[in-house]
């Protein structure tokens, strides 16, 4: 279901609704990971064909995304699949289809707050998702039934830190803030 720029884009012209375009949207609609942007029209682009992505291409090259034409990215658990090498196309992509007053939240697994459950047990779980169980292996090359359903793409290519993303950010010169998000497991 490849759709045209110019059709997604055009019905949007005339929208009074901030528009959020979802990165890396997967199945889930942004709607039920984040409730403040419950009113805003969501464009979601994927790199993998499924039935609710409007647009399928990779997050490195979103040439089929007007420069300007939307008021936020949401990359959520989507920028660790790609090489850090591949991160200056990722993050230059994202920036030029903002608007200039447009801004960007980007999720990825912190390895830093996993570091050390890494010696207690690789194959302990972290966290309950909707894909199921997530462990410490799953965090750090990317989960394992996505990566068998859907092949090598879903394999994690790169990791963070708060450092290295504040360190990251820096370097394209983009003011923001890395938080870091508290892990509750039943442990």
């Amino acid at each position: 279901m490849q759709v045209r720029t110019n059709v997604v884009f055009k019905h949007l012209e005339n929208s009074d609704k901030k528009i959020i375009l979802n990165v890396g949207c997967g199945k889930t609609k942004l709607e039920y990971q984040s409730g403040y942007f419950k009113d805003w029209k969501e464009v979601r682009v994927d790199a993998y064909e499924n039935d609710t992505a409007h647009l399928i291409t990779s997050i490195v090259d979103l040439n089929k995304v007007p420069n300007e034409s939307v008021d936020a990215v949401w990359a959520s658990h989507v920028v660790e699949h790609n090489y850090w090498h591949d991160l200056p196309k990722v993050f230059n992509n994202m920036i030029r289809v903002m608007k200039e007053d447009g801004f960007g939240i980007i999720r990825v697994p912190d390895l830093g707050s996993i570091a050390s459950r890494i010696e207690e047990g690789l194959l302990d779980t972290v966290y309950d998702s909707s894909a199921g169980p997530v462990t410490v292996i799953d965090m750090i090359y990317g989960h394992r039934g996505f990566v068998e359903s859907w092949g090598d793409g879903m394999c994690h290519k790169t990791g963070f830190t708060k450092k290295s993303m504040e360190q990251l950010l820096s370097a394209f010169n983009i003011k923001g803030y890395v938080i870091r998000r508290a892990i509750v497991t039943g442990k």
